[in-house]
């Protein structure tokens, strides 16, 4: 099966697939100034099957990688990783440091993450909490 990924500026359709796979109310994780990306397939119907959202702080001289979902029927095809991977490369072109967090109990997140290069790290203000929360930095 060939993906494509693409930038959008569609928060609704973020929004929608958040609430859809990840379970939880997407207003609290995502904003107006969210970044968008989605994964298309190729060859069928084009239908989106995965999206990812970031969120920059030139400010701060980081960009969050704050939310990451694939449909069931595209998974096992490395779309999760593809998707840090462009979050990474946009955040890079930026300056910008990237930075997120898993559960501790996320093992497919845990092992993405690792693969694109992220260490675990302690951050000097824990933004989601301390409980079963592992946070991430790439350098």
């Amino acid at each position: 099966m060939h993906f494509i990924i693409r930038r959008s500026k569609d928060l609704h359709f973020a929004m929608k697939m958040h609430r859809m796979l990840i379970g939880t109310d997407p207003y609290k994780d995502l904003n107006i100034e969210s970044n968008v990306w989605y994964v298309k397939r190729w060859i069928h119907s084009g239908v989106p099957v995965a999206y990812a959202t970031s969120l920059d702080n030139e400010e701060g001289g980081w960009s969050y990688l704050n939310s990451c979902g694939v449909l069931a029927i595209a998974r096992g095809h490395g779309l999760q990783r593809r998707l840090i991977r462009a979050r990474v490369q946009h955040a890079n072109r930026l300056g910008l440091t990237p930075i997120t967090y898993t559960l501790a109990s996320n093992s497919y997140s845990v092992n993405n993450l690792v693969a694109c290069g992220f260490r675990a790290y302690n951050p000097s203000y824990p933004w989601i909490g301390e409980d079963n929360v592992v946070y991430w930095i790439r350098k």
